[in-house]
């Protein structure tokens, strides 16, 4: 085979050589040199604080480097590998606090919620419904390709994850539901107990620690009160008329103790129910 004239291969060689010209910088296998050894088409995997940048090869080799070592393309690669590193960063954290249910615990704390999905077993009393994020209509599309998430609270209030009971209100079986109510205990539904809602706020009122009865101290001194509450050893013994004594519980007669004893305990009782009950109530 004849060879080419020297003007064709001069203008070959140009031509190659203004093809590579134009390839784009992320098409190019970029070849790295470290301790005299070469590693083919190596790609920037991590940076550390320390500005130490590990490199893996096409045959999945890792070369840690000082980022001061690397020259040419790769600088370049690691100025856009950082922003793209920073900006994962800055977004990540945002969709880390909005994607991150609340724990049962925590959506018991608070007063009121958004309750969003289907009812079903509707009745006169109400009806359940299954409450979750994962029912909220998806996020729409940005112009930059990444969905914006729904809100999860509505009218300050949390959305509510799992099953609950709406009281009081109507609606149709199998329909949406979607409305912020307030916390309203529990109800029995089969063998469980479901957290209730409704539409209204509850008005919950912390029983006393006894009923009006006639107490009687050492003297034999006569007082007709009811007991509010007890705290260190002291009884706040409230009159008919609304006037309170703050009384010594050993001032009153060995009858009288032991009945304010089991009474203290059968109170106790009663106030863990309440906040089992209603566990954004505030008791003292």
């Amino acid at each position: 085979m004849k060879s080419m004239p020297p003007l064709t291969q001069l203008f070959l060689r140009l031509l190659v050589a203004s093809l590579l010209f134009w390839i784009p910088q992320s098409a190019r296998a970029i070849d790295f040199t470290w301790e005299g050894k070469t590693y083919r088409e190596v790609k920037i995997s991590e940076l550390s604080p320390e500005g130490e940048v590990t490199l893996v090869s096409r045959k999945s080799e890792k070369i840690v480097v000082p980022r001061e070592s690397l020259t040419g393309f790769l600088v370049g690669e690691l100025e856009k590998f950082e922003k793209e590193q920073q900006a994962a960063k800055e977004s990540g954290a945002g969709t880390r606090r909005s994607r991150r249910a609340l724990t049962p615990r925590e959506q018991d704390t608070y007063e009121k919620a958004w309750i969003y999905g289907s009812a079903s077993g509707v009745t006169a009393e109400g009806f359940s419904v299954f409450s979750s994020e994962h029912s909220l209509p998806a996020g729409r599309q940005r112009p930059d390709r990444e969905f914006k998430e729904p809100k999860k609270t509505k009218g300050g209030a949390p959305i509510y994850n799992g099953v609950v009971f709406v009281k009081g209100l109507s609606t149709e079986e199998n329909s949406l539901f979607d409305r912020v109510l307030w916390r309203d205990g529990y109800v029995k539904r089969g063998v469980s107990r479901v957290p209730a809602f409704s539409s209204r706020k509850p008005e919950v009122e912390v029983p006393p620690v006894t009923e009006q009865r006639v107490w009687t101290n050492h003297e034999d001194r006569k007082l007709t009160a009811t007991v509010k509450a007890v705290k260190d050893g002291k009884g706040q013994f409230v009159a008919p008329g609304g006037k309170v004594f703050v009384l010594e519980i050993s001032q009153l007669c060995a009858d009288d103790q032991a009945f304010l004893k089991k009474a203290i305990e059968e109170h106790a009782a009663a106030l863990r129910q309440l906040q089992f009950d209603y566990p954004w109530l505030k008791l003292e």
